[in-house]
C-alpha cells in the first residue's frame, strides 16, 4: 500500500479556488476507465475518507477559526461560508419534558402502526436504491 493516497499541501490546493458550479462541472467531466460499479466503488471509499478525515481535523478546525476570527461567528473563506455556532443544552420545565415523552410514544405508536399496515398495504415500485457498505 503506498503511504500517501493524497497528500495536501500549499502547492497542491488548488480546489480551493473553484466555485460550487466549477466542483459541479469537473465532477460531470470526470472520466474513468473503471466500470461503472467499480467507480462508484472506489468514489464510496474516497467519501468516507474525506468524511473520517473531516471528523479527525474538527476540533483543529475550531481552534484556528477561532484564533484567526477572534469574535466572529460566520466567515467567508475559499468560497465556503464558516459558522462557529455554540452548542446549548437546555432543561425544560416537567411541563416541558411530559410533552415531549408523550410525543415520543405517539411518535413510537405510529412506527407501530406503519408497521403493521405495510404488511397489507399494496406496493408500487417507483425506482431503485444502491447501497454501499464499506468494510
Amino acid at each position: 500500500m503506498k503511504k500517501e493516497l493524497v497528500n495536501f499541501d500549499s502547492n497542491s490546493v488548488a480546489i480551493l479556488e473553484v466555485t460550487k458550479h466549477d466542483l459541479e462541472k469537473i465532477g460531470l467531466n470526470l472520466k474513468s476507465d473503471l466500470e461503472p460499479i467499480t467507480e462508484y466503488s472506489a468514489l464510496k471509499k474516497m467519501l468516507y475518507l474525506i468524511d473520517y478525515r473531516m471528523q479527525v481535523i474538527k476540533d483543529k478546525a475550531i481552534e484556528n477559526f477561532a484564533e484567526k476570527f477572534g469574535g466572529s461567528k460566520t466567515e467567508k473563506l475559499h468560497g465556503i461560508t464558516i459558522t462557529l455556532k455554540e452548542l446549548t443544552k437546555v432543561s425544560y420545565s416537567d411541563k416541558g419534558q411530559d410533552l415531549e415523552a408523550e410525543i415520543k410514544l405517539l411518535q413510537n405508536q405510529l412506527k407501530q402502526a406503519k408497521a403493521m399496515e405495510i404488511k397489507k398495504a399494496d406496493r408500487e415500485v417507483t425506482g431503485e436504491t444502491l447501497s454501499l457498505t464499506l468494510h
